[in-house]
């Protein structure tokens, strides 16, 4: 099965990210058939799935005034 996943960030509303993520068997088509259907959002393409939202991890590391070794 190819699998594309697509996380909407939260709130809809007032972030304008997407992460899409796709698995080792996901075409590269594939991928960019759902960076292009992220209307009016700003897609970020994730190389490799992660728990939570890259962007939210990678925020609450900055806002901690540190960066993981």
């Amino acid at each position: 099965m190819l699998r594309t996943l697509s996380k909407v960030m939260r709130p809809p509303h007032i972030n304008p990210l997407v992460e899409v993520v796709g698995g080792n068997k996901t075409s590269p088509e594939a991928i960019q058939q759902a960076i292009a259907f992220s209307i009016g959002k700003k897609p970020i393409h994730l190389r490799k799935e992660l728990p939570g939202h890259a962007a939210n991890r990678s925020s609450s590391t900055l806002s901690r005034g540190r960066i993981p070794d």
